[in-house]
């Protein structure tokens, strides 16, 4: 299925995020991202990210405070995120589309200008997508997406449904918001998908991974659109 229009961008947000095993230094993450043209060309380093752990006592809870990692934005107008931690490393695009191809692609530069696959031990892939489905003045939700909430009230100006379930074997998590402010009136469709990798695995590409998982993706999303959605925003049906 292919989009109608570039004007009619439903995503929020697109992101992948990689945990992983390794005797690598947060030191040594911030050398390589410095070293590598391919990120200092594209990001610049916004702020650094913080841990607090908590530890509870009768008399007094202490906590403690520790830089764990740091984030990176693109200047430009498709913002982007690169964040890198000891023990995962994920990267957001915000408010525009990209083929899953190109973003798989773009990951997998980054992850590599980072990370030494002989020394890394992939733990666990996250891809999750954020939409955005507008519910015009006259629409009800229904018109809008499949997916119906029952509850022994009128129809709220805010809802809220989560799930999780397995697809294909893969982990999946859903979250449905509806929003019903008239300045802002519509869905908001949070759905991610897990890759959970075992010691014995040789990850050598992880933008295969990420295309393995867009067809879970698509049939995930795509069945909650309604058919006056999907030919809205889309060319046809899924």
């Amino acid at each position: 299925m292919t989009k109608k229009s570039s004007e009619n961008n439903l995503i929020k947000e697109i992101m992948v995020s990689v945990s992983f095993e390794g005797d690598i230094s947060l030191q040594t993450l911030e050398e390589r991202i410095e070293k590598s043209p391919l990120i200092m060309d594209t990001f610049k380093k916004t702020q650094d990210a913080y841990s607090t752990s908590l530890k509870f006592d009768p008399v007094k809870t202490k906590s403690k405070t520790a830089k764990v990692g740091v984030i990176l934005e693109s200047g430009n107008k498709n913002k982007v995120i690169l964040q890198v931690k000891t023990g995962i490393i994920s990267y957001h695009m915000l408010d525009h589309y990209v083929s899953s191809d190109q973003f798989a692609k773009l990951f997998q530069e980054y992850w590599s200008e980072i990370v030494s696959l002989e020394n890394i031990v992939p733990k666990e892939l996250t891809i999750r997508y954020i939409n955005f489905i507008p519910v015009e003045q006259g629409e009800n939700l229904s018109d809008v997406i499949n997916l119906k909430i029952e509850h022994p009230y009128e129809m709220a100006e805010s809802e809220f449904y989560t799930s999780k379930f397995q697809k294909n074997g893969k982990p999946v998590s859903i979250v449905f918001a509806y929003d019903g402010l008239k300045e802002r009136r519509g869905v908001y469709f949070d759905h991610s998908i897990k890759q959970m990798f075992n010691e014995k695995e040789k990850i050598s590409n992880l933008a295969d991974i990420i295309n393995e998982l867009r067809p879970i993706k698509n049939d995930i999303f795509f069945s909650i659109l309604t058919e006056k959605t999907k030919n809205k925003y889309f060319n046809g049906t899924s």
